[in-house]
């Protein structure tokens, strides 16, 4: 079953959005598929702020000073018989310099970009999790809207068959043909079938305000929904590429790239380093712009390394331990999902049936009470099996819509 054809199983009528309408505001207005996009975001600006520290970083620095003694010395050259004055401190000093420095060997800066770069997918991956829990959410709680407006719908039947009983049963006994306790009865199944329509009015509204915050769309006050399920299976998807299986194994990643940083920690680094100096104080050089370059080797050991060992060997078996039981679970829910599935289509084509006798049983029941042939206790109960078979085909048939939205879900199948 395909993402579009799943949506399209949920349809209103003439202009009135449909459930993939719903599902892409949400995907705009819902706070948990931002603050998703939002973490992705932030993991893939670490991931590049990590490469960046890779790099050579240059640094620019100047100053001027003013001496209260200047210091200068002459030089005599014995070949020409000149001086040359060298000044060591001038009165007023201007110094400039530029550095480079260029990691040569840092392990902990390498290990660092492939950890940023598993949790980028880890966050990635998440997100795209929280987009299908959000899908879900909505196409569910679309789903229980479409039925408390068919609800509505039969209950409204319901009452309009139980005035039609009273008018009916009054005018009998206008005749002398029912009793008064016709009528009273016709009457008090009118008041209990107006009950259950004012409650099949208040659930419309709940359902209606839930799916309006999920989603951030305005619901429209009424509405037609038809139901078209799609009989074909759901696919099955490789476990290994659900969204919530490979972050986990994104997270196994990163953890195991810190154990290894742990044990890396002991590595010295070397780093080279060019500066390029400018300065009007020139000394015995006699040179305004002077050059170095250098290397450098920095090695730090300390106990609290050693102990990071097993710290980062810890953290990286429980990931392995969380990825085990992530793909466990996920195995488990789509299981059930396509358990469920199939059940509900079996109870669908139940309800069907059920629905179909009992409106023929109501239809019985009404034409033999014009003839007499039948009490008004039988078309009160003919009526209310009615509206029983109809509430439970309308339960059934939106169970299946959204029973066939979780178990793509569990898929990790999009539903947009």
């Amino acid at each position: 079953m395909t993402a579009p054809a799943l949506l399209a199983s949920l349809l209103l009528t003439q202009a009135s959005p449909t459930v993939g309408d719903f599902v892409a505001s949400a995907m705009r207005a819902n706070l948990d598929a931002q603050l998703a996009v939002a973490q992705a975001d932030r993991a893939q600006a670490t991931f590049a702020q990590a490469w960046l520290a890779l790099l050579p970083t240059a640094s620019v620095s100047s100053g001027w000073t003013h001496n209260q003694y200047p210091a200068s010395t002459a030089i005599p050259n014995p070949q020409t018989g000149t001086t040359t004055e060298l000044v060591i401190v001038p009165r007023n000093q201007f110094d400039a310099s530029l550095r480079l420095d260029v990691p040569l060997v840092n392990t902990s800066a390498w290990l660092r970009t492939e950890t940023a770069e598993a949790s980028r997918t880890a966050a990635r991956e998440r997100s795209r999790a929280t987009s299908l829990d959000v899908q879900l959410r909505v196409v569910q709680a679309f789903s229980s809207w479409a039925a408390a407006l068919a609800v509505r719908d039969a209950a409204e039947r319901s009452v309009a068959a139980a005035r039609a009983q009273k008018d009916l049963a009054q005018a009998r006994a206008e005749t002398g043909v029912a009793t008064e306790l016709d009528v009273l009865r016709a009457r008090a199944e009118v008041a209990r079938t107006e009950q259950t329509h004012a409650d099949a009015v208040a659930l419309v509204q709940t359902s209606a305000h839930s799916l309006a915050m999920l989603s951030g769309r305005e619901v429209p006050a009424t509405a037609t929904v038809n139901v078209d399920l799609d009989p074909s299976p759901v696919v099955q998807r490789n476990l290994e590429a659900l969204p919530s299986i490979v972050a986990a194994e994104a997270d196994l990643d990163a953890a195991t790239t810190q154990a290894t940083a742990a044990r890396l920690a002991l590595v010295p680094t070397v780093s080279g380093q060019f500066t390029q100096r400018l300065t009007n104080a020139t000394g015995f050089q006699n040179q305004v712009a002077t050059w170095s370059l250098g290397l450098s080797l920095s090695w730090r050991l300390d106990a609290s390394s050693l102990q990071e060992w097993a710290v980062a060997d810890a953290s990286r078996s429980i990931a392995a331990l969380t990825a085990a039981r992530t793909r466990q679970q996920a195995a488990d829910t789509l299981f059930a999902a396509n358990a469920r599935l199939e059940a509900s289509r079996s109870k669908l084509a139940s309800a069907q049936a059920q629905v179909d006798v009992s409106r023929r049983a109501a239809q019985v029941a009404a034409e033999r009470a014009l003839t007499g042939a039948a009490s008004q206790i039988d078309v009160i109960t003919a009526e209310r099996d009615l509206f029983s078979a109809e509430v439970s085909l309308i339960s059934a048939r939106t169970d299946c819509a959204s029973l066939q939205a979780a178990a793509r879900v569990a898929a990790g199948l999009s539903l947009e």
